[in-house]
């Protein structure tokens, strides 16, 4: 949650409302537990003063932005665990190389 907090702070944005992925009701209530209690009893969670208190549970299956942030995730995952990221990793593969260009492309973007 710092690393919404920061780009929260970095974009001067106020109010950041935390989406998670539904995925089943007893989940859920544990999840907002959790996340209540971090933003309430914890030290860190104190410090958090941009991010909304209550997370919002939506079902990724039937929601596009949720379906795109998915996508976006697992393209960025793979990034990081080809090692794209790294000057020295060179692989020529249309895979790592179609990677590149979109991890290139969202930097642009934001």
């Amino acid at each position: 949650m710092w690393r919404i907090e920061s780009i929260a702070r970095e974009w001067h944005t106020r109010d950041v409302l935390v989406i998670i992925d539904n995925n089943a009701r007893k989940t859920d209530k544990h999840l907002a537990f959790a996340f209540n209690n971090y933003i309430y009893r914890s030290i860190g969670g104190d410090n958090l003063t941009r991010i909304l208190p209550v997370p919002l549970f939506a079902d990724s299956e039937t929601t596009a932005g949720l379906q795109l942030a998915d996508i976006s995730a697992g393209i960025m995952r793979n990034y990081y665990l080809n090692s794209l990221n790294m000057e020295e990793t060179k692989s020529s593969s249309l895979y790592h190389e179609k990677l590149r260009e979109i991890i290139t492309y969202s930097r642009i973007v934001q």
